[in-house]
């Protein structure tokens, strides 16, 4: 049998979109990869690829809020070739907005 324990932790302060290291961009959590200064990941002068994993779970009444937010950042390569497999392979179909 599992035993499961519920841990309620306090609120955090809303955490910067992204944590953009000093101006040296994001890593990628899974590779470690870099992006550029402003933190994207980018492949070409007029392209951008955004990426970041990210889950917000609490409670939010008007002028107040408790929500934890879990976030990973991640690279456009990870995220094709090995969270879009991994998510296919757990039934999950991806929604895709143009």
């Amino acid at each position: 049998m599992i035993n499961m324990v519920k841990k309620i932790l306090p609120a955090e302060p809303a955490k910067p979109e992204r944590e953009v290291i000093q101006g040296q961009g994001v890593i990628c959590d899974v590779c470690g990869k870099k992006s550029d200064k402003k933190g994207y990941w980018n492949t070409g002068i007029y392209d951008i690829e955004d990426t970041t994993v990210e889950m917000d779970i609490g409670t939010s009444f008007p002028g107040d809020h408790d929500v934890i937010n879990t976030s990973f950042d991640i690279c456009p390569t990870c995220f094709k070739d090995k969270l879009i497999p991994w998510l296919a392979s757990q039934g999950a179909t991806p929604t895709i907005d143009n």
